[in-house]
């Protein structure tokens, strides 16, 4: 979607993702599920992750890295070794949700 905002309003598209970014992260790169849900939930992972594809995408690198340095920060070293959980707590530093399970190859 915003290969397509970007190319009819690129300014539009920039103060929608600005929003998303303050609505949802509170101004942190880590973001909840929607808005409210702080109250109940903590910060959903994959949610974080895709404004950093989309601030790339639209050539604003520098925001795009600053966000990826953030959600890095608040997440490795926290005794996951990388794997990340499906949700982490910004508030207390801790893991929360599903992790992921990987099945065995068969030969």
């Amino acid at each position: 979607m915003h290969h397509h905002g970007n190319a009819v309003n690129p300014e539009r598209m920039r103060s929608t993702y600005n929003a998303i970014q303050h609505e949802l992260g509170h101004g942190h790169a880590m973001l909840y599920r929607y808005s409210g849900v702080e109250e109940e939930e903590i910060t959903f992972i994959a949610s974080s992750f895709w404004p950093v594809e989309t601030w790339a995408s639209m050539g604003d690198i520098d925001k795009a890295r600053t966000c990826m340095k953030e959600i890095l920060a608040s997440l490795c070293d926290r005794g996951n070794v990388e794997i990340f959980n499906e949700m982490f707590d910004v508030r207390t530093l801790e893991w929360r949700g599903n992790l992921p399970r990987f099945a065995p190859r068969r030969r």
